[in-house]
């Protein structure tokens, strides 16, 4: 039996599409609807229940309305998960990818998505990620519908070129590397520690000829 009081709390962070779909789920399924803001490591999380207590579900609550529901149904999918296996399977393994999949495939078929984003997440579908930040072209379409804009005129890493150096949320620069298979090189140019970072994190360029560090 859903708890009430977080279906409200979800239908302001919803597309209206997706409220029906939304609501069954909250009522055929016992969680805690966990609201989080400007949390940077992160866009949700899954807490299995402790001593009876419901599951949690927490969700960046600054994310654009679709990335907000990509999310809460890619949490969703874990709980399903937990309580159809409990902890016998991988994380992301085949279960949860499949349970995931469903559960977007629900949403496209119900007209929640504009087209572009429809389209890519039919691609994504046909070889889920771990998380959607993993999917560089998810990532950038849903960029599309960010309503507020950052301050820094940023952009993704994979944008920018390499050598280029560049700022981080938490003020860190870092010089731009080659990329491997799945994430790029930085150097840190504080520390000169290497760092590995995913090709759609957002960053904003600096334009000075001050550092000269080599990889």
């Amino acid at each position: 039996m859903g708890i009430h009081r977080h279906n409200d709390d979800l239908n302001s962070f919803i597309p209206d599409l997706a409220k029906e779909q939304v609501k069954k789920l909250s009522d055929d399924f016992r969680f805690r609807f966990i609201p989080a803001f400007n949390r940077k490591s992160r866009l949700g999380y899954f807490k299995p229940s402790v001593n009876g207590k419901p599951h949690n579900i927490s969700v960046n609550c600054n994310l654009n309305k679709y990335a907000f529901l990509i999310t809460f149904l890619h949490e969703l999918a874990h709980l399903v998960v937990y309580e159809k296996h409990g902890k016998r399977t991988k994380p992301h393994g085949q279960e949860w990818k499949s349970i995931y999949g469903s559960l977007l495939k629900d949403s496209i078929a119900l007209g929640v998505f504009p087209d572009d984003i429809t389209e890519t997440l039919k691609n994504s579908v046909k070889n889920i990620k771990a998380s959607s930040s993993s999917d560089t072209q998810l990532t950038k379409t849903l960029e599309h519908y960010n309503e507020e804009k950052d301050m820094d005129s940023q952009y993704f890493l994979d944008e920018i070129p390499e050598n280029t150096v560049f700022k981080i949320y938490d003020g860190r620069v870092f010089k731009k590397g080659n990329k491997l298979r799945k994430r790029i090189r930085c150097l840190d140019l504080k520390t000169k520690k290497i760092y590995l970072f995913n090709p759609v994190a957002k960053v904003t360029p600096l334009e000075v000829e001050l550092f000269h560090a080599d990889f």
